[in-house]
């Protein structure tokens, strides 16, 4: 068994790496939440949403949408990371009635971004979050998840859905091709998706469970999940078209943004 995101499943299927799943062999799986199940040889584990991670002592009022961001009322006071610049070129050309392959136009939406607001870059997630922490800037684009960790460890965070839908993330396992004992493989893919070991990875990592029926408090199912509007909202990636474009998108970032 591999663990990996939704997005590299497609790379490495592309590259006849994985093999088909035969869900008949994974009883839990049908307990999965329906619009995880989108990749034959991908088993969901747990998913978040690319959300709106706010300061709440310092902004009262956050934006609602993605688009809401495009604002001089916010320069200087946003962050983001370079391990989500293609979300973020997603984000940008979601907006305005757009979808998550209008990548060209949200490309040029955010060298307007920059313009108008200067936002902060910082290399990984941990950064974003210590700089959310100490002041450096006041809102993050960033998984909710994340968000809700760094509110967990005493943070004054909260988080805004964004009125486009959240682009959405997914983590999950894989059965290799060359995988020694397919059998055995199975009997995890199973074990992982039970539903009192999906309340306490959720528990542990405020990512929202893949199976529907996870044995989760009325509180805890509140903070992590999401309602039945925001989830019907969600912006699945296309990631055959992510994969075509990941490598000039992150040159494009590179002498365009995060300079």
């Amino acid at each position: 068994v591999i663990h990996i995101n939704e997005g590299d499943s497609v790379e490495l299927n592309a590259q006849d790496v994985l093999s088909d799943i035969d869900f008949a062999k994974v009883p839990n799986y049908a307990d999965v939440v329906p619009a995880l199940k989108s990749k034959p040889f991908f088993v969901p584990w747990l998913y978040s949403g690319v959300s709106i991670i706010y300061n709440k002592d310092k902004v009262p009022n956050p934006p609602k949408s993605y688009e809401e961001l495009w604002d001089k009322k916010w320069a200087g006071r946003i962050g983001l990371t370079n391990q989500l610049y293609f979300n973020y070129i997603m984000m940008a050309g979601l907006i305005k009635g757009g979808n998550v392959t209008n990548t060209e136009q949200g490309k040029e939406r955010l060298i307007q971004l920059k313009e108008l607001t200067q936002p902060r870059i910082y290399a990984a997630h941990q950064q974003l979050g210590a700089g959310l922490v100490n002041g450096e800037v006041d809102i993050a684009v960033n998984y909710k998840a994340r968000g809700l960790q760094w509110a967990n460890d005493g943070a004054p965070l909260a988080i805004q859905y964004p009125s486009e839908g959240a682009i959405a993330v997914m983590f999950g396992a894989a059965l290799p091709k060359r995988a020694p004992s397919p059998d055995l493989a199975y009997i995890y893919f199973n074990a992982m998706l039970d539903r009192k070991a999906m309340a306490g990875l959720a528990g542990a990592s405020f990512y929202a469970p893949a199976n529907a029926k996870a044995e989760l408090t009325d509180e805890l199912r509140a903070k992590v999940d999401f309602t039945a509007a925001q989830a019907a909202a969600l912006k699945f990636p296309d990631y055959a078209h992510v994969a075509k474009n990941t490598a000039e998108w992150l040159e494009w970032w590179k002498k365009n943004i995060a300079r």
